[in-house]
């Protein structure tokens, strides 16, 4: 099935071009619940839905376990998980605390296999009724300030 996407227009204002610029994005289907994905797999399988709803719920505690502590997780054929942090900069080494760490993050890189099964994904345009966003206008300006 191909992935859908839709036309949209942005104002660009970092590059070599600025200015306003039309591209791409994709239109995303409904978000797929832990438990239905549970369900789906069951479809394919010997399992239960039950049994694997439980099989993944395990995977989601022993993945937080992990990633928490800084260990990163390969899942074979799906790909690997790697904790991360975002960090403020600072002039000296004395000067790294836990307090310069900004965010701790997650990320996710697919594997050699995975990545061939997506590389040839197909796209689909689709229509979109484009609702236009206009501003409303201050019904207090004397509450700006200057």
């Amino acid at each position: 099935m191909p992935v859908r996407f839709m036309k949209t227009k942005r104002r660009i204002a970092v590059g070599p071009t600025p200015g306003v610029k039309f591209l791409a994005k994709i239109i995303y289907g409904d978000t797929i619940t832990l438990e239905k994905l549970s369900e789906m797999i069951a479809e394919t399988s010997a399992l239960s839905q039950g049994d694997i709803y439980s099989v993944l719920i395990q995977l989601q505690k022993v993945l937080s376990w992990l990633l928490s502590e800084g260990i990163p997780v390969d899942l074979g054929k799906f790909g690997r998980l790697y904790p991360g942090i975002k960090a403020k900069s600072v002039d000296t080494f004395e000067e790294v605390t836990v307090e310069t760490i900004l965010e701790f993050y997650i990320r996710f890189f697919p594997s050699p296999a995975f990545k061939e099964l997506i590389k040839n994904q197909k796209f689909e345009f689709h229509e979109v009724e484009i609702k236009s966003h206009v501003s409303k206008p201050n019904p207090a300006p004397w509450l700006c300030s200057i």
